[in-house]
C-alpha cells in the first residue's frame, strides 16, 4: 500500500532533476503511469517489502504486531524509496556520483539488504530480546528453531527467488547484450552462493566439530545477498571469492551480535547488513573495472564511492528506523507482555493457534514424556 501510494513516487519520481528524493505528482498512486510501467512497479515493490520485512525477523516472537505494521509502512514507503532514488534513479547522487566514477548496485546488496539490515540492527536494540536470551551474568541461551526442514525449504525457495531477483534486475530480456547480462548475474549468483555455504560449513566443522546444514543454508544466503551489487559485473572468479568471504564475514556477524546482547532470531542482520556491507565492497574489488583487475585511479575511487554510499544508507536508514521505533516505544507500541509472548500471538493475539488447539503444553515448551501411561494419554490429542 505504502510503496503504491508515495513510495513508487518518492523512489523513481524524476520531477526537476531532485539528486534526494523523487516527486513527480504522476507517479503517486500510478495516477498517470500507463499499464506498460505497471511492470517495473510491481518489480520494484517487490524490492521494497523485501528490504522492509528483513525487520520482522529481527524482532521476531517479542515485537507488537501493530507496532510494526506501522513501522513496515514508513520502511517501505519512505526509508527504502529515498535510498532507491539515490542509487537507481538517474537523477539520484549516488548514481551521478562525481560525473567520471559512481556508485554501483545492480540489484541491491545496499538497496536492499543494507537497507533492511541497518533497519533491523536498530529495530531489534529497541525492542529488546526474547525471555530467557540472556541471563543476568551476560551469557547467552541458546534458543532453537522451531523446523529446520522447514527452514530448508524456505532458503530453497529463496535460492530461486535470488535467481530472479539479480537475473531479473537488468529489467530488460530483448534488447541486444541483456541475455549475456542475465546468464552472468544468474551463474555468479550459483557460484557465489556454492562457496558461500561450503566455506561456512567448513568454517564450523573445523570450530564446532559439526556437520551443519543450518550453517551452511545461511553461508549460502549470504553469499546471494553479497553478490546482488556485482552479479552483472565480475568474472565467476570473482563471485566465488565473494562468496567465500560472504561466509566467513556472516559467521563473524552471527557471533558477535549475541556477545552484544542483541537477540536477532534468524540472523537476519548478519545475513544482510553483513553480507550486504561485503557486497558493495567486493563489488569495487572483483568487478570487471575493479581494484584487482585494474589498479588505478578510476578502480580505487570506485571503491570509495562504495564506501560513500555504504555509510550513508547505513546512517539514513538506522536515524529514521530509531525515530520510527523510538517513537512507537514512547506509545507503547514496540514489546508485548510476557504471557503473550510465553503463548505465542498466534493465541494470545490474534486468537488463531498455529499449531491447533490443544498443544499449549507444546507451545509452553514442556517436554512430554515417552511413559506408555502419558502415551495412550496422547492419543487423545490433536496434532497437525
Amino acid at each position: 500500500m505504502a510503496y503504491w501510494l508515495f513510495g513508487f513516487a518518492f523512489a523513481y519520481g524524476n520531477y526537476n532533476g531532485n539528486p534526494f528524493i523523487g516527486h513527480d505528482p504522476n507517479y503517486f498512486a500510478l495516477v498517470s503511469i500507463a499499464p506498460a510501467g505497471y511492470a517495473m512497479w510491481f518489480f520494484q515493490m517487490v524490492f521494497g517489502e523485501a528490504a522492509a520485512t528483513i525487520v520482522s525477523g529481527s524482532v521476531a516472537e517479542r515485537a507488537n504486531s501493530l507496532g510494526y505494521v506501522m513501522a513496515n509502512f514508513l520502511i517501505a514507503g519512505f526509508v527504502y524509496p529515498v535510498v532507491t532514488h539515490w542509487v537507481w534513479s538517474t537523477d539520484g547522487w549516488l548514481f551521478l556520483g562525481d560525473g567520471t566514477n559512481a556508485f554501483t548496485d545492480f540489484a541491491g546488496s545496499g538497496c536492499v539488504h543494507v537497507v533492511g539490515g541497518s533497519c533491523a540492527l536498530i529495530a531489534t536494540v529497541i525492542v529488546g530480546p526474547r525471555q530467557g536470551r540472556f541471563d543476568h551474568n551476560g551469557s547467552v541461551n541458546e534458543m532453537k528453531g522451531h523446523n529446520l526442514p522447514f527452514t530448508a525449504l524456505g532458503a530453497l525457495i529463496l535460492f530461486f527467488g535470488f535467481f530472479a531477483f539479480n537475473g531479473g534486475s537488468q529489467k530488460s530480456i530483448s534488447q541486444p547484450g541483456d541475455g549475456v547480462i542475465v546468464a552472468k548475474a544468474v551463474v555468479n549468483t550459483m557460484i557465489a552462493a556454492s562457496f558461500g555455504g561450503g566455506s561456512l560449513t567448513f568454517i564450523v566443522r573445523c570450530t564446532e566439530k559439526r556437520w551443519s546444514l543450518l550453517q551452511g543454508l545461511n553461508g549460502a544466503l549470504a553469499s546471494m545477498v553479497a553478490i546482488c551489487a556485482g552479479c552483472a559485473t565480475m568474472h565467476p572468479l570473482g563471485a566465488c571469492l565473494t562468496g567465500i568471504i560472504a561466509g566467513l564475514v556472516y559467521y563473524g556477524y552471527s557471533k558477535v551480535t549475541p556477545r552484544l546482547m542483541i537477540d536477532d532470531p534468524v540472523d537476519a542482520i548478519a545475513l544482510h547488513l553483513g553480507g550486504g556491507s561485503w557486497g558493495l565492497i567486493a563489488c569495487a574489488l572483483f568487478s570487471d573495472t575493479g581494484v584487482l583487475l585494474n589498479w588505478n585511479q578510476a578502480s580505487f575511487m570506485g571503491l570509495a564511492w562504495q564506501f560513500i554510499g555504504l555509510g550513508t544508507i547505513c546512517a539514513w536508514c538506522m536515524s529514521l528506523t530509531a525515530a520510527i521505533f523510538g517513537s512507537l516505544k514512547v506509545f507503547g507500541m514496540v514489546g508485548i507482555d510476557a504471557e503473550a509472548e510465553s503463548f505465542g500471538q498466534d493465541r494470545h493475539v490474534h486468537g488463531e493457534p498455529g499449531y491447533g488447539d490443544d498443544d499449549t503444553a507444546l507451545l509452553m515448551g514442556r517436554e512430554r514424556s515417552d511413559s506408555s501411561a502419558d502415551a495412550e494419554s496422547l492419543e487423545n490429542e490433536k496434532w497437525y
